[in-house]
């Protein structure tokens, strides 16, 4: 990544899994889900494996747009819940690129808490960071974010 570049965003469209049936849908729909985490996990690790970083996180969007909650990470532990509120968002750039359906690449951290794009001593831990969001492919809705 090039130093001392500002901020890159861009829009991106963004998958999900869908029920079956009945009081049996809800054990099928945990296995579509235990599946689809598997997958994303498989993904994540292949990707951690080619290119190490600190740490690789997939936060999924709770129904209620309150919060994202780490579903699976490769690398150090972070935060395995996050706000999504004004304050958080300003703090993380997973919790902004939820709220903004915004891919956020901050490739000078330093930088970026210097000019006020983000706050709080915790984004210090990494020299760069990369959020972006994933949407359904039925809907352009935000559901998970990738960090």
């Amino acid at each position: 990544m090039a130093q001392g570049r500002g901020a890159y965003r861009a829009r991106r469209d963004c998958g999900t899994s869908g029920p079956k049936r009945g009081w049996p849908s809800i054990s099928k729909k945990n296995d579509q889900h235990s599946g689809l985490l598997k997958q994303l996990f498989m993904a994540l690790d292949s990707a951690y494996a080619r290119h190490p970083v600190q740490s690789a996180v997939l936060y999924g969007l709770l129904p209620d747009d309150s919060a994202l909650v780490r579903l699976v990470q490769q690398g150090q532990p972070i935060e395995q819940r996050l706000a999504t509120d004004d304050t958080t968002a300003a703090q993380y750039l997973a919790a902004h690129s939820s709220r903004t359906g915004w891919l956020n690449l901050a490739d000078d951290v330093s930088r970026w808490l210097e000019i006020g794009e983000l706050s709080g001593e915790h984004n210090r831990r990494s020299a760069a960071q990369m959020s972006l969001p994933v949407c359904g492919a039925d809907s352009p809705r935000v559901r998970r974010a990738a960090h």
